[in-house]
C-alpha cells in the first residue's frame, strides 16, 4: 500500500493510503477550500504585518453584505454607512462602473474568493476615500490601463492568487499613493523596474 502525502494538508496532518476515486473527490474539495482559506490568512498577515489604512476610532464594519452575484449602480444601496466593507465569496464575476457609488465612505474593500476575471478603473468609480483594496483568489488576469483609477488614496493594493501574467506602469494613475502590493501566487515571469511600477512601492 502506497503512502501518498497531499500538499496543502501538511497542517491539517491528513494522508491518503492509496487513491481511491473516492479519495480523489475528497482532496478536490479539500484542496478548494484551503486555497480559499490561505488567501485570507495570507491577507490578513500582510496587512497586519505592514501598513494599516488610518481609521478614526469609529469605524464602522460591513461583514455580512447580502449581496450575491455580479454588482450594478444601487446594489450597495443599504451600506452607505460603511467604511469596512468585506464582500468575501459573493459569486461577484462582473462590477459595472457605478456600483460603488453608493458607499463613498469605505476605506477597504475586501473581494476575496470571487470570479473576477479582469480590472478596469470604471469599477471603482465613488471610492475615493478607499486606502486599502484586497482581491486575492479571484480569477483575475488581465489588468487595464488606469485600472486602478478613481481611487486617489489607494495605499495597499493585493492581487495575490490570481492568474495575471504582466504587470505595465499604465495600470496606475499619477495620483495613486501604493506603497504596498503583493503579487504572490500570481503566473508573473517578469517585472519592470520597481521605479517604473510606482515609485513609492514596497512589494
Amino acid at each position: 500500500m502506497s503512502l501518498l502525502y497531499v500538499p496543502g494538508l501538511s497542517r491539517l496532518g491528513y494522508c491518503l493510503r492509496g487513491m481511491g476515486w473516492l479519495s480523489l473527490v475528497w482532496v478536490a474539495i479539500c484542496c478548494y477550500f484551503i486555497h480559499e482559506a490561505e488567501a485570507e490568512i495570507m491577507h490578513r498577515k500582510m496587512t497586519e504585518a505592514k501598513i494599516q489604512p488610518k481609521r478614526n476610532t469609529k469605524n464602522i464594519a460591513c461583514k455580512n453584505v447580502d449581496v450575491v452575484g455580479d454588482l450594478t449602480p444601487g446594489s450597495l444601496s443599504e451600506y452607505t454607512h460603511c467604511e469596512t466593507l468585506k464582500l468575501n465569496r459573493k459569486n461577484i464575476s462582473y462590477i459595472a462602473n457605478g456600483s460603488f457609488a453608493e458607499v463613498a465612505r469605505a476605506d477597504v474593500l475586501h473581494l476575496i474568493g470571487n470570479h473576477l476575471v479582469s480590472v478596469h478603473g470604471g469599477m471603482w468609480e465613488g471610492l475615493a476615500s478607499l486606502e486599502s483594496l484586497n482581491l486575492p483568489g479571484n480569477l483575475i488576469q488581465h489588468l487595464a490601463p488606469h485600472a486602478f483609477a478613481n481611487l486617489p488614496k489607494l495605499r495597499i493594493l493585493d492581487l495575490s492568487l490570481n492568474q495575471i501574467k504582466e504587470i505595465r506602469s499604465d495600470i496606475w494613475e499619477p495620483e495613486n499613493q501604493i506603497t504596498l502590493l503583493s503579487l504572490r501566487g500570481n503566473l508573473i515571469s517578469h517585472l519592470p523596474p520597481r521605479d517604473e511600477i510606482h515609485k513609492n512601492l514596497n512589494l
